[in-house]
């Protein structure tokens, strides 16, 4: 720990270098993460190709539902996958941010497949249960509250162990001063701060705070541990302190149910009024168009949101925590680890970002430092 520089500073090479790969990824996320569903979704459903692949379905008898949604998201799969090879892949490689072997990336791409496939079936299956009832919309929001909080309690104990070897912190001196953090900032009933090793797939750092109840745990990756310092990892506690304390996930969970009976209730119309057969699997593209098009209109406002509680997570670290040199070097080696843009066009942010720029959270740090100092 003691080769590594502090206060970090950004390096200059690595912020001209990081405009460059930010618009890289920012367009192919537009690209593969709008344009192509939404002109997929309109092309398959409007050009007569769903409903043929209905009336394929239907011989199949009553999993009919299941074949149809197997298949349509088989399509979308291969459609997304050049794109998404290269983005997360090559494109990863050549800016040297990457560390994935070919065969742990398609063994990785494999298993969110199939995580894709597990819950999206079922999900597809259960609407069309719905779909025949007088206010479908109601129950299926009411729905997409409880599997909310499923996927929430088990991300940590069932999904992210899919993808990540898991194993308690075990610097047994640095971790009683993460522990004292922890305690300070009235976190309790958190099952361990555990390490995901990160380094085996790409350089970048990161943390999160995750489940609920008895499956709540802090993970810290591997990248962050070995190559921050001690103050800086403190901060970066802190700050998934604060997500536990002012309970976020909780906020989040219930934002999101807030804003789907509302998006439910479009789409209940669209189907109502511009179908024949509200219940026929052929609408399922439609569907699918819908709720892509309203999330792309409700992005900036549930975006705004999230930059929020992040903002009140780094406030909170920094009352915590009371480094704000160490919390501001933090963002900086961050932002400069994942060759990050720390100073974002304005309109990028306010539609994509769902974190403020770096910029912003580390003049949050000497803001807060200044303030203490006269409070002093």
């Amino acid at each position: 720990m003691s080769k590594i520089k502090y206060p970090y500073e950004y390096d200059p090479k690595k912020r001209k270098l990081a405009k460059i790969y930010s618009k890289g990824r920012l367009m192919s996320g537009i690209i593969n993460g709008i344009i192509i569903p939404i002109i997929f979704f309109a092309f398959f459903y409007f050009s007569g190709l769903s409903a043929s692949l209905r009336d394929i379905a239907m011989p199949t008898g009553s999993p009919a539902i299941v074949f149809y949604t197997f298949v349509f998201l088989t399509l979308i799969a291969i459609i997304q996958f050049p794109l998404r090879f290269y983005s997360s892949y090559t494109y990863e490689h050549k800016y040297g941010l990457s560390r994935y072997k070919l065969s742990g990336w398609f063994k990785d791409y494999s298993k969110s497949l199939m995580l894709f496939y597990l819950f999206t079936i079922p999900i597809i299956y259960g609407l069309f249960l719905l779909l025949p009832l007088q206010n479908w919309w109601i129950y299926a929001g009411v729905a997409y509250f409880f599997l909310s909080v499923f996927l929430s309690t088990i991300l940590p104990v069932f999904i992210l162990p899919l993808f990540y070897k898991l194993e308690p912190y075990r610097n047994k001196t640095h971790l009683k001063r993460l522990l004292s953090v922890i305690k300070s900032a009235g976190v309790t009933n958190v099952k361990g701060i555990y390490v995901a090793n990160e380094s085996a797939k790409s350089v970048k750092a990161n943390a999160l705070f995750s489940g609920l109840g008895k499956t709540k745990r802090i993970v810290l990756f591997d990248t962050l541990v070995n190559n921050f310092t001690p103050d800086e990892v403190e901060t970066v506690i802190g700050h998934e302190a604060g997500h536990y304390i002012q309970k976020d996930i909780w906020r989040g969970i219930m934002i999101d149910t807030i804003l789907i009976f509302p998006v439910l209730y479009i789409v209940s119309a669209i189907l109502a009024n511009y179908t024949s057969s509200v219940a026929d699997i052929a609408n399922i593209p439609l569907i699918f168009l819908a709720f892509r098009a309203l999330d792309v209109i409700l992005m900036p406002l549930t975006n705004a949101y999230s930059r929020h509680r992040e903002a009140q997570a780094d406030l909170f670290a920094l009352e915590t925590c009371r480094k704000p040199v160490a919390q501001a070097s933090a963002e900086k080696r961050l932002v400069d680890t994942a060759l990050g843009d720390h100073k974002p066009h304005p309109f990028v942010v306010f539609m994509l970002h769902t974190h403020p720029p770096a910029e912003k959270r580390v003049q949050m740090c000497i803001d807060w430092k200044r303030a203490f100092l006269r409070r002093k």
